[in-house]
């Protein structure tokens, strides 16, 4: 993870121009996820309280996806893309992902599930799609679901093999799907967004009526919304980056306490085995006396 987590795609002016129904859309195969990590990551959504979309496994048929489930994509806030082992094996997790990154003013949140970013992104190991390729006359498809792969992997997301811990791996998620939808929907200045849309309209208005006058003052009360717009949004952003280097401060926190553990726990197998390696001596020495 960067220091930074701009997670990409986040734009109210774009998200405002579609009707958005759900917070989250959750794209992820089956097989792999859909009993455990997809299924409990749904549950926390559902408890803070954000409407996430999750197909029903029925739905799941060949390689076309229904408009339904286009239609699912397109209403979303956000995206959330499980990239777990079999992933890219599947033409319908591929189509998903391609509709996804097609949808404009969308958040696209990558999370890789015991798989290795690198992988992903690079198509090795699980990811190779060459299986694919001998399905169809031309490799345009391959060629673009490579291209889908590569551009996800490159934003801004989470690893499951950063945190041991997969409870507070999944409450990262949540964090971040909250500070997203906090941003865009609980902006602070989300009325002066609508006023200054307003203030647009009335600009033409008076442009095309011709007052000079007054297009004059609108043009300087506009410059000094927009000073007053820019430095609160560059306070928001300091805090965030605040909040993430804390968060990366306890990652680390946790991976220190991860490693002493670990190397607690050699040392006391390897004193077992010492403890274990006299007493077998002193075993042999018995033996041999008695003998």
């Amino acid at each position: 993870m960067s220091s930074s987590m701009a997670f990409q795609g986040a734009s109210s002016s774009s998200s405002s121009t579609r009707p958005l129904t759900y917070d989250v859309f959750l794209s992820f195969r089956g097989e792999d996820t859909r009993q455990n990590f997809t299924a409990h990551l749904y549950h926390a959504l559902h408890l803070k309280g954000f409407k996430t979309f999750i197909d029903d496994e029925q739905l799941r048929s060949g390689e076309e996806i229904p408009s339904t489930l286009l239609k699912a994509i397109e209403q979303s806030r956000i995206s959330i893309v499980v990239f777990s082992l079999n992933y890219a094996s599947s033409g319908w997790c591929l189509n998903e992902l391609l509709k996804i990154i097609e949808t404009k003013g969308q958040t696209v949140i990558p999370v890789f599930y015991n798989v290795d970013p690198s992988d992903v992104r690079n198509q090795k190991n699980s990811y190779d799609l060459s299986r694919h390729k001998e399905r169809f006359k031309d490799d345009t498809k391959v060629q673009s679901w490579k291209a889908a792969l590569t551009k996800v992997a490159n934003f801004s997301g989470r690893h499951s093999k950063k945190s041991r811990n997969e409870a507070k791996f999944i409450d990262k998620i949540v964090r971040d799907v909250s500070r997203i939808v906090k941003r865009v929907t609980n902006h602070p200045k989300k009325d002066k967004i609508v006023k200054n849309v307003s203030r647009i309209v009335n600009h033409t208005y008076l442009h095309i009526s011709n007052h000079p006058k007054k297009e004059e003052e609108f043009e300087e009360e506009e410059s000094e919304e927009e000073e007053e717009f820019g430095g609160e949004e560059e306070e928001e952003e300091e805090e965030f980056e605040e909040e993430e280097e804390s968060e990366e401060e306890e990652e680390e926190e946790e991976e220190e306490e991860s490693e002493e553990e670990e190397s607690e726990e050699e040392e006391e197998s390897e004193e077992e085995e010492e403890e274990e390696e006299e007493e077998y001596e002193e075993y042999e020495d018995e033996e041999e006396e008695s003998g």
